[in-house]
């Protein structure tokens, strides 16, 4: 038997006793998703978990790896942020946990085929109509938005509305 698998799992030559489960994973990846530095596998090598095992049951649980559910909680941030003509799009991709305005347009041209000009000019036609970011949504999630995980999205909708509301008044 090797040395360092007689006890816990071996990582790349060392012993981890450690254990994540798919629900802790979530839970840190709501928790740090609009953090810039925040990754998956900067997180699994702090953690001394081995990433392709809690990849593996993550997507058992939840049907989306944590690389993607941790990108489609940043798309669905940054949409709701280019939903509020007030703040400049440079600015939303590092609070969003893209890092940059760079990386998040990169992101949401291979994921909705359009800039973020384009998408808030969409998200802005009518203000007030969720339509079309119920359409992003939809896009980003595959028709697959785990609202029993996130809460559900006209939370989002109600608060967005209410601010175009006081915008108007």
């Amino acid at each position: 038997m090797n040395k360092n698998s007689k006890k816990g799992k071996r990582i790349a030559g060392k012993i981890s006793n450690n254990t994540l489960t798919p629900e802790e994973l979530l839970e840190e990846i709501v928790k740090n998703y609009k953090k810039n530095e925040f990754s998956i596998d900067k997180y699994c090598r702090e953690n001394n978990v081995n990433h392709s095992t809690i990849t593996t049951q993550f997507t058992k649980s939840y049907s989306f790896c944590p690389s993607i559910f941790l990108e489609n909680l940043r798309i669905e941030d940054y949409l709701f942020m280019l939903w509020q003509p007030d703040i400049k799009i440079e600015g939303i991709g590092a609070k969003s946990g893209f890092g940059n305005s760079r990386r998040a347009r990169r992101v949401l041209k291979k994921r909705l085929s359009c800039s973020p000009s384009v998408c808030r000019n969409y998200l802005l036609e009518k203000i007030g109509e969720t339509k079309m970011m119920n359409y992003f949504i939809k896009l980003i999630w595959n028709g697959n938005r785990p609202d029993e995980l996130l809460g559900s999205i006209s939370e989002h909708f109600d608060r967005q509305i209410e601010f175009f509301h006081s915008l108007l008044s």
